[in-house]
């Protein structure tokens, strides 16, 4: 991932924001990659939230070449749907930083 920064708010898009069904698609396969490389763990009665911020951070760091190729395009496809979202919030980051 290009924006590792940016995971908490990947996770918000995709657990509360209406998705494409390119980017539910490619979200389904992340987590079906990261179970079957065991680089993800379920945890019983874990919510959704938490489960995901879990598979981005995982994917995002993934020796795994699939699972980072396909980190990777969700990031890409998040960022295309959501920059209206997205640069609103790293704009007011900036702001932050910079005061």
């Amino acid at each position: 991932m290009k924006h590792p920064d940016l995971i908490p708010l990947y996770v918000d898009l995709l657990c509360n924001e209406q998705l494409s069904e390119v980017i539910e698609d490619i979200s389904q396969q992340l987590f079906q990659e990261a179970i079957d490389t065991r680089s993800l763990q379920l945890r019983e009665e874990e919510d959704t939230e938490p489960m995901m911020m879990r598979l981005l951070k995982v994917s995002a760091a993934a020796a795994d070449t699939e699972l980072h190729r396909l980190a990777n395009k969700l990031e890409a496809l998040l960022l295309a749907e959501f920059s209206d979202e997205i640069g609103i919030v790293r704009s007011s980051a900036d702001r932050r930083l910079d005061a």
